[in-house]
């Protein structure tokens, strides 16, 4: 929480951005703070580990406990773009695991080659019943390695809660549909 003189100099700095930058400067300043704060308040308590940082770009690596053990997720969120990409680093899912998974709008749309119906068909189900599937768009692509998720760069806490419980679930989901034995 913020102390008295904190809000108050946040205020006047917002109020002389809006006199000197004019308001749509002001306004996306004010964008980029608020989606910064809800990122690393819903990561807080993970305890993020700084990575290299780019102009415009934070980003962090977190262990994010899961049914499965502790998944490293690297989170990159780009301030002028709006975008988050979070790359879930995996134990070894079997080599022929590859698919890309997008939503943008109400259904899930799935392209593989590699897996099996009732595989895709699961994959696809655990979605849509899941705390992910209350996203507007999505995109993830999943390798042998590494899930990587791109999303709209989300202003909440409450948003970033919700991405990170859909984290959790597929995770663990990845992991009972592959056990380590199976791979």
């Amino acid at each position: 929480m913020a102390s008295y003189w904190e809000m108050l100099g946040e205020r006047v700095g917002y109020g002389l951005a809006a006199v000197v930058l004019g308001p749509v400067a002001a306004l996306e300043r004010r964008t980029r703070r608020t989606m910064r704060a809800a990122m690393l308040d819903s990561f807080e308590d993970l305890r993020p580990l700084r990575l290299e940082r780019r102009r415009g770009t934070i980003r962090r690596n977190v262990q994010l406990p899961t049914g499965a053990g502790a998944t490293s997720i690297d989170i990159d969120l780009d301030l002028h773009t709006h975008k988050t990409k979070l790359t879930l680093r995996l134990e070894r899912l079997p080599s022929y695991v590859e698919a890309r998974i997008q939503k943008h709008g109400s259904e899930f749309r799935l392209t593989t080659t590699s897996l099996d119906d009732d595989a895709n068909h699961a994959l696809v189900a655990m979605l849509t019943n899941g705390s992910l599937a209350g996203l507007d768009a999505i995109e993830i692509a999943l390798s042998p390695e590494e899930v990587v998720i791109h999303i709209t760069a989300p202003t909440t806490s409450e948003e970033w809660a919700t991405i990170r419980a859909g984290l959790v679930d597929m995770v663990s989901w990845l992991a009972a549909r592959w056990p380590a034995s199976y791979r």
